[in-house]
């Protein structure tokens, strides 16, 4: 018997998506004027939720095989190709590396 649908899949990993990307702005907030201790004690929670969100993506691949991605748990990065392209063409042009 599947614990979730798919679509519960899919609320659950935006949900942790918008969890990881706040407690990451969180840590970097609390972290600043030599407050680290509260940042490094954020970010050891942090660890624990992404690994409950790593084996919850787990049971998923095992649950829908077919449609389960890492996307669903991790979202959509960005492709970052055309962005290098026009990177290294800036600096070759600038005679950055020379």
């Amino acid at each position: 018997m599947k614990s979730h649908t798919m679509d519960e899949y899919k609320e659950i990993g935006m949900d942790f998506i918008i969890l990881n990307d706040f407690i990451t702005h969180l840590i970097v907030k609390v972290g600043k004027y030599s407050k680290l201790k509260y940042g490094n004690n954020l970010s050891k929670e942090l660890d624990k939720i992404n690994q409950i969100r790593s084996d919850l993506q787990e049971k998923m691949f095992k649950e829908f095989p077919k449609d389960a991605n890492t996307k669903v748990f991790y979202g959509e990065r960005p492709d970052i190709t055309n962005l290098l392209k026009d990177c290294c063409k800036t600096t070759n042009r600038l005679n950055i590396h020379r």
